[in-house]
Order: C-alpha cells, then sequence, then structure tokens
C-alpha cells in the first residue's frame, strides 16, 4: 500500500513506472515523430491516412502536456472532483493503465487504415481525441484559467482530428453518414463514462438547483393545509408543492409530472392555493392563463 507525504499530499512508494511514465510519453513522441519523418521525409504528409501514424506521436505530446508539464492528476481531481486529495480519485496507477494502454490501438489502427483500409478504430480515436480537445479548451476558455492538455489540444488534437474527420468523411468517402453517427454516438459515450464523475461533479458546481429544499418560506403555510379537512402532506408532497411555487418566480408555466397515486391533485391545487393566497410571493407577472 502507498504511503502519503502529507506535505505534497501525494504517495511516495508508488513503483517507479507510476511516477514516471509521462516522461517516456514526451521521448515517445519525439521518438515517434522522428520515426515518422526518417520512414516518409517531407512525403509524410501526402502518405494516404497519413493522420492515422501522426496521431501517435500526437496523442504521446498531450499526454506528456497533460501529466509531465501540468500535473493533470492534481487539476483533474482537485478541480473536476472538488477531491481534497491530489491523486485520488484519479491515481498515479489508474492514470497509468489508461494512458499506457494507448499505445496499442493508437499503432493498431493506424497498421489496419494503411494495410487493409480499415478505418473504424480510427474514426474512433479521431472522434474521442476531437471530444477531449474541447474537454479541454472549453474549460479554460470558460474558466478562464489553464487545463493541463490545454496547447496540445488546441494547436494539435483540434486541427488533426478535424482533418482527419473531414478525410474519412468528405474526401475520400470511406465512411458514410451512418457509420459517422454510429461512431460518433460510441465516442461520446465512452468520453462521458470515462469521466462521468467529474462532469457531474462540475455540472453540480456550476449549475444550482432553483429549489434548495428549503420549502421556500411556505414551511408554516404547508404544515396547516389539511387535505379533506384532516390529511396533512407528506414532506415529499411538501417539497414538491414549494418547487413548484420557486418555479413560478422564473416560469409562466409548469409541468408537474408523477405516478399515479403521488398526489398530483393535491400537490397541484396546494401549489394553486398558495399563489392565490399571497403565501407565495415573487411570482412571475404573467402567467399562463392555461
Amino acid at each position: 500500500m502507498s504511503t502519503l507525504n502529507k506535505s505534497e499530499n501525494q504517495p511516495t512508494q508508488d513503483p517507479w513506472i507510476y511516477r514516471h511514465w509521462s516522461a517516456l510519453w514526451g521521448v515517445l513522441a519525439v521518438g515517434s515523430a522522428l520515426a515518422l519523418w526518417l520512414a516518409f521525409g517531407d512525403a509524410v504528409f501526402s502518405q494516404p491516412y497519413w493522420y492515422a501514424w501522426v496521431l501517435i506521436p500526437v496523442a504521446w505530446a498531450h499526454e506528456f502536456e497533460e501529466y509531465f508539464i501540468g500535473n493533470f492528476w492534481r487539476w483533474y481531481n482537485r478541480t473536476c472532483f472538488k477531491s481534497k486529495e491530489d491523486f485520488f480519485p484519479l491515481t498515479r496507477q489508474r492514470a497509468f493503465l489508461i494512458n499506457g494502454s494507448s499505445a496499442i490501438p493508437l499503432v493498431l489502427q493506424a497498421l489496419l487504415i494503411s494495410a487493409f483500409d480499415f478505418n473504424a478504430l480510427t474514426l474512433f480515436l479521431l472522434l474521442t481525441v476531437h471530444a477531449n480537445a474541447w474537454f479541454h479548451i472549453t474549460y479554460a476558455v470558460g474558466e478562464g484559467r489553464y487545463s493541463p492538455g490545454f496547447w496540445t489540444s488546441l494547436l494539435l488534437y483540434l486541427p488533426l482530428s478535424v482533418y482527419g474527420l473531414y478525410d474519412l468523411t468528405i474526401i475520400t468517402g470511406v465512411v458514410t453518414p451512418l457509420g459517422f453517427v454510429v461512431g460518433f454516438a460510441v465516442s461520446l459515450l465512452a468520453f462521458i463514462t470515462a469521466n462521468k464523475r467529474a462532469l457531474a461533479s462540475y455540472l453540480t458546481a456550476k449549475f444550482q438547483p432553483a429549489y434548495q429544499f428549503d420549502l421556500n418560506g411556505l414551511s408554516d403555510w404547508l404544515d396547516g393545509v389539511r387535505l379533506k379537512g384532516k390529511h396533512t402532506l407528506y414532506t415529499a408532497q411538501k417539497h414538491v408543492v414549494a418547487a413548484l411555487t420557486k418555479g413560478f418566480e422564473r416560469r409562466r408555466g409548469l409541468l408537474l409530472c408523477g405516478m399515479m397515486g403521488t398526489g398530483k391533485t393535491a400537490m397541484g391545487g396546494a401549489a394553486a392555493a398558495a399563489m392565490a393566497s399571497g403565501a407565495a410571493v415573487g411570482l412571475v407577472p404573467a402567467m399562463r392563463s392555461d
């Protein structure tokens, strides 16, 4: 088990490869780029599907910027997950397994599309890096702060993926519109699945619900509501009524949906009574007549 250096909040006994793989990826990026240059020279960009081969050093350069230059662990965990630790929930081991395994599909897709015109894996990777590029770019622009991987996303990932997708779908036409849609859906699903916790944390931090489960100042009024003169509202029903009145502070109309037996009539009626009686204040001035 790893121990933590409390002054730096990072594992001190992780295996060497977990701590230094990002530096090796920089060497791989330079080495693979030189290998392409030595193999093809100036003609590298005239080769069919050249972007499939160029994607290899570009992806490694992106991961080098993320982890070696930008300390992606700390940024991702503390910014996206709101964690108090630099290496949790994204640990060094997990990052190595995810990025270390990228070498296999990167090289495989280039071989498959060049030798057999098999483009499905290349399409998937291009769509994935395109989504990844926008992840970094939109954060940096929206927050006004550096996102580790921003520069390689802007200068390498985005133009390379755009050209590659354009070539596959428009110039060569080897990918049909249906294939592109399916590939986009699969890559988007993969991206969301891989980053779902970080995305959820970001949305929660940036977009607060209008209703905060505070009964919207109607606590005493709701306690006094009696259905058929004797039955009180359940706690969950009170919150729905309060949420409806909160919603009418911003909108002219709302839909109340619920399963049979949840008390939609009672909740809708209570919300209408709260607004008509003046118990709910701050409502929109022009409510829908229907």
